[in-house]
């Protein structure tokens, strides 16, 4: 496991980086988009409602007008909350079927042994792969030793040691679920 080894992991975690960077970005450009319209609407609503509290605050204590206008400010950011939220699951749903079209694309192949060196490289020789069946042709062909598992995933592997006390997983849906709670993180920060 040379220079070569590890440049073709180092090239395909850069590749992974910038897919996963492209589709964030316009992820973040459609989020950005939709908070802003939604910050216009909420920012509108919360007005009306403030103008509405302080009318009827002439009537009431000043106690009831903080409570209405707390209520209101409440019920305006669950609002929004819950418009970024479907917003997310909905943009994360676009990039798994993205990354599923890339696994039934022609380009996946390459992909996957590069995955594959990789993970022979962290794991040493006599390393076992779990993927999907389809996979397993690419793989072996490869030289690579793969188990009799049919891994259920969008793509990528499993893999594991010789004495299967260590493994590494490198299904897309593993990658996209280490990566999706720092962006679900970084999305809700900016959204308030």
């Amino acid at each position: 496991m040379g220079a070569e080894a590890l440049t073709g992991a180092e090239a395909l975690l850069k590749e992974l980086e910038q897919k996963k960077a492209n589709g964030l970005s316009a992820v973040e450009h459609e989020f950005q988009l939709k908070m802003k319209e939604l910050t216009e609407q909420t920012d509108r609503k919360i007005a009306e409602m403030e103008e509405n509290a302080k009318k009827e605050a002439v009537s009431k204590s000043f106690e009831e007008s903080s409570r209405i206008l707390g209520s209101a400010k409440l019920e305006a950011k669950r609002k929004l909350f819950d418009a970024t939220e479907k917003m997310m699951n909905s943009n994360l749903q676009l990039f798994q079927q993205a990354l599923h079209d890339y696994a039934e694309g022609e380009a996946y192949a390459d992909s996957l042994v590069r995955i594959a060196k990789y993970a022979a490289k962290r794991l040493g020789r006599g390393m076992v792969i779990s993927c999907r069946m389809k996979d397993k042709r690419i793989l072996e062909g490869k030289g690579f030793k793969t188990s009799d598992e049919d891994l259920q995933c969008i793509g990528g592997i499993i893999a594991y040691d010789s004495t299967r006390n260590l493994s590494l997983d490198l299904r897309f849906e593993e990658l996209l679920r280490i990566k999706e709670e720092q962006v679900r993180a970084e999305i809700m920060e900016k959204a308030h």
